[in-house]
């Protein structure tokens, strides 16, 4: 979902089921440092990628987090980072808008991706904030979701 600003993620049809992950961006004692949510969805923005999303939006807060697969990528495990499934993670805190892009990770798809539905059993990956910017760690992931 390269180039998408907050915005337009907050603008994406919902679909159905859950995303979970933890991130380092936050102390492990703020609910923030948690991404628990059945606001996600899948779509096709560029022909043959299935981007799914998990997003969390509160009064003054709003995270997102999104992989962008080939179409037909099959199940097992597959990297993540500018050499393997790209994908982002946005924090959206009281204004202050920061835009990381993933460096590197794995993901363990449990099924073939389809446009229709994609399904993580796990996900960890290392995100960066601009070439040379702060990172931080997304772990423990998990998803199942539908259009």
């Amino acid at each position: 979902m390269k180039g998408l600003t907050v915005a337009e993620i907050k603008a994406l049809p919902a679909g159905s089921g859950n995303l979970f992950a933890t991130t380092d961006r936050w102390p492990i004692s703020d609910d923030r440092s948690t991404i628990d949510t059945a606001d996600v969805g899948i779509i096709n923005i560029d022909a043959g990628i299935v981007s799914v999303f998990g997003r969390v939006e509160k009064t003054v807060y709003f995270t997102s987090f999104s992989l962008d697969i080939p179409e037909g990528t099959k199940s097992g495990t597959h990297s993540l980072g500018p050499l393997g499934i790209k994908g982002a993670y946005y924090v959206d805190d009281a204004g202050s808008e920061e835009l990381y892009r993933i460096e590197s990770g794995t993901l363990t798809l449990t099924s073939d991706a389809t446009p229709t539905r994609c399904v993580a059993s796990h996900f960890e990956c290392t995100v960066r904030m601009g070439s040379a910017g702060k990172t931080h760690r997304i772990t423990a992931g998990n998803f199942d979701i539908a259009s």
